[in-house]
């Protein structure tokens, strides 16, 4: 029997883990990089295009220092808004990393940005 624990009851370690390790693809070109913090590992370092910046990944880069629990809060924004995530139920009732790209694109996204900007 294979438990379920979904992404509000995950552990910090396994959200973070979860993030960095996945493969978004080339769907989203805004994301510059996502690394542990160097500094502090219970952080994620997401380096984004400027979202303020029109030229579209020839500007300026911005660094977001994220938490898991700021990953959760996205998550259940992101839920709450009229963004549509289409792998909604397995990222609830299993794990983040069980949903698709452009789920994680969208948490990401307003986990840094505090809204959808790009895609």
């Amino acid at each position: 029997m294979t438990t379920t624990t979904g992404i509000l009851r995950q552990s910090a370690e396994e959200i973070l883990s979860d993030v960095e390790t996945f493969y978004l693809g080339p769907g989203s070109p805004w994301v510059d990089g996502i690394r542990r913090s160097p500094s502090d590992p219970r952080l994620l370092e997401i380096t984004m295009w400027d979202p303020d910046d029109a030229t579209e990944g020839e500007g300026d880069r911005i660094t977001y220092q994220v938490s898991a629990g700021r990953l959760k809060d996205a998550f259940l924004a992101s839920k709450k808004s009229e963004l549509a995530l289409c792998c909604e139920r397995d990222i609830a009732d299993e794990q983040l990393g069980l949903g698709c790209a452009a789920d994680l694109d969208i948490i990401i996204q307003m986990a840094c940005y505090g809204r959808l900007v790009w895609g």
